[in-house]
């Protein structure tokens, strides 16, 4: 192994002009540190329907100039297979992140030398611009240079399809195996300087009248008194969504200073997922200095939203995904298109996010779809809809992604989203309400949907791989019989009545457990980081208090038999 690593090696310093990244092997070499040689060597980063993601380090196994050449010369040689013609148009945008701007001009420099043609961002700017840069400018397909809310020594490579969503299976393996046909760096590669065509002022004011829609009343906008606190969490969502803001007629939101300015340290905020403790901290304090009531805050990339309410006694109500998801959900069906038949109407959300949608549906008469995890195929089942002749509305996961889909953007989008939301609180507090107690109406009409998600960090694949295997072999107790597996058949004193086992690919799990009290729980690995994800429901029709201390026994339990954290090293969310 470590004659193969040195080989590798040696191969990376006759095609890498990275000096940074050159030195990073070379010292590795000279220090025989066959360590790190592994991580940069051993495996190659792989390309998924997420595209890439990883350390930014030398090597085939991070992020860096190499293994963004290569993939691109793999993904534009395969574009131009499919689309059958050379002259391709690729949209190009990047965040602030370390590299994100020069790898943006990598991959147009790749395209010139394939023949093609970019559509690349000047500036940074959130990813939502991107699927919509390849719908509007029908570009065959579209690239951000992110790793959305990873630490700072993260980044990533994400592809949107000509359709505008992110791709799906057999795209994915089509283009990791033409990336291993085209490994050697083009001539000419390295040094080129290649036109390309800034689309950014034409796109920002198009991207505007595309979500001016979701304004329901801008003179009362207008009149409102400020409300809104606002961080972009270190990232690129301040200028969009305050260009938005004023588009609506809203007041200016007061935005951190600690937090408001592009910064790839993440200073405040080194996990900047505005999901994890603290992360809120920054921009709660600036609303209660300000006497605003109202949080806002996008992840880095902007394209995820996160909601908090001060309470009258002062406290935050900061809502989860599920929460907000019932909420933006159920506002637009209110305010949906009055001429469009309820039964011709959609909502979507994938499958680990909360039923709450689906119970709407029941009642209300439109139609509802849950879909895998991801986007990318909500994303695609609303073009489904769209092209069957429904009107689909709004699409949600509960990770604090968003689709208000009359924007024509389909994808999540967190910065139509804090427009919509800011439009919707004026109403709400013109009224003498508030998202909470709003929320609390809809439970009381729909039943009360109460949550519990969490996961546990597993950074060895063998551990996690085994505790599946545990879950469909389980060795104790009453079991469940299906597809061949035998799966727990109680947990604790709940029955389990059905086990859903998705085949979601060789290297993911998704196991979703119903029981006979209406509970569900969904246990799964990430696309993207070392976590063992679980998701979990109970719909009560008389009192959120008495559901929520029900699930919490019953997460207990999946904690304690299912997980096994202390036998198998895992590492809660509340330790980090």
């Amino acid at each position: 192994l470590t004659k193969t690593l040195h080989e590798e090696a040696a191969r990376w310093l006759e095609i890498d002009r990275n000096q940074k990244t050159r030195r990073e092997v070379e010292v590795a070499l000279r220090e025989e540190n066959d360590e790190t040689l592994r991580k940069m060597f051993a495996k190659r980063l792989k390309f998924g329907t997420a595209g890439l993601r990883g350390k930014i380090m030398a090597g085939w196994g991070g992020m860096n100039d190499v293994v963004v050449i290569q993939t691109t010369q793999g993904l534009v040689k395969y574009v131009q297979a499919v689309t059958g013609k050379t002259d391709i148009t690729v949209a190009v945008g990047y965040d602030a992140r370390y590299n994100s701007e020069r790898w943006g001009r990598i991959v147009a420099a790749v395209t010139h030398l394939a023949g093609g043609s970019t559509y690349l961002y000047s500036t940074i700017t959130p990813t939502p611009m991107v699927p919509f840069a390849v719908t509007s400018l029908n570009a065959d397909v579209g690239i951000m240079i992110t790793a959305s809310h990873n630490p700072k020594q993260d980044n990533g490579y994400k592809v949107y399809w000509s359709n505008g969503v992110q791709i799906i299976p057999p795209h994915d393996k089509n283009i990791e195996k033409s990336i291993m046909e085209n490994l050697e760096p083009w001539q000419g590669v390295w040094d080129a300087n290649p036109p390309t065509i800034d689309p950014l002022h034409e796109l920002q004011a198009a991207y505007l009248s595309a979500i001016k829609p979701l304004c329901r009343n801008r003179i009362a906008n207008s009149m409102t008194r400020p409300l809104f606190a606002y961080t972009p969490v270190h990232g690129v969502g301040r200028t969009m969504v305050e260009m938005a803001f004023r588009m609506f007629g809203l007041p200016a939101p007061v935005v951190p200073a600690s937090q408001g300015t592009p910064d790839p340290a993440f200073p405040t905020a080194p996990f900047p997922n505005p999901e994890e403790p603290n992360v809120l901290n920054e921009v709660m304090k600036v609303a209660e200095e300000h006497d605003l009531p109202i949080v806002l805050a996008n992840d880095p990339d902007a394209d995820r939203l996160a909601l908090a309410e001060r309470r009258r006694d002062g406290s935050w109500k900061v809502f989860s995904g599920n929460e907000l998801g019932a909420l933006l959900g159920a506002w637009c069906w209110k305010t949906r298109p009055t001429h469009v038949e309820p039964s011709k109407c959609c909502m979507i959300a994938s499958r680990v996010s909360s039923r709450f949608l689906a119970t709407m549906a029941q009642m209300e008469g439109f139609r509802f779809e849950a879909t895998l995890t991801g986007f990318k195929w909500i994303g695609n089942k609303a073009k489904d809809l769209e092209a069957e002749g429904y009107t689909v509305l709004f699409g949600f996961e509960e990770a604090i992604g968003y689709m208000p889909a009359v924007t024509n953007i389909f994808d999540k989008d967190g910065v139509s989203t804090a427009a919509l939301l800011a439009d919707m609180a004026v109403t709400l507090y013109h009224d003498n309400t508030t998202f909470e107690a709003y929320l609390n109406f809809l439970y009381s009409c729909y039943g009360y949907h109460v949550t519990n998600n969490s996961y546990y960090l597993c950074h060895n694949p063998e551990v996690t791989r085994a505790m599946f295997k545990r879950l469909r072999d389980y060795p104790s107790g009453p079991t469940l019989s299906k597809n061949g597996n035998k799966y727990p058949g109680t947990l604790g004193p709940y029955e389990v009545t059905d086990v859903e086992d998705i085949d979601v690919g060789s290297s993911s799990f998704l196991l979703t457990f119903h029981f006979k009290n209406s509970a569900t729980v969904t246990i799964r690995t990430s696309g993207t980081e070392p976590k063992i994800k679980w998701y979990s429901e109970l719909i009560s029709s008389t009192s959120a208090a008495d559901a929520t201390r029900e699930l919490g026994k019953m997460i207990k339990l999946v904690v304690s038999e299912w997980y096994e954290p202390q036998k198998n090293g895992l590492v809660g969310q509340s330790k980090l």
